[in-house]
């Protein structure tokens, strides 16, 4: 019996993958004793494949 999840692909062929860089941003807010705030900004890149 022939395999029914080809797809109409060749034989081997396989689908290639992606790979993204999706930025990420975090802003912390600290609040300090004596009433002022701090903002702390984080940006990292984080990759995943697809």
């Amino acid at each position: 019996m022939a395999p029914k999840n080809n797809r109409g692909k060749a034989k081997g062929e396989k689908k290639k993958k992606e790979e993204k860089v999706l930025p990420l941003a975090l802003d912390i807010t600290v609040n300090l004793p004596d009433e002022t705030c701090v903002v702390l900004k984080h940006k990292t890149f984080s990759s995943q494949v697809v």
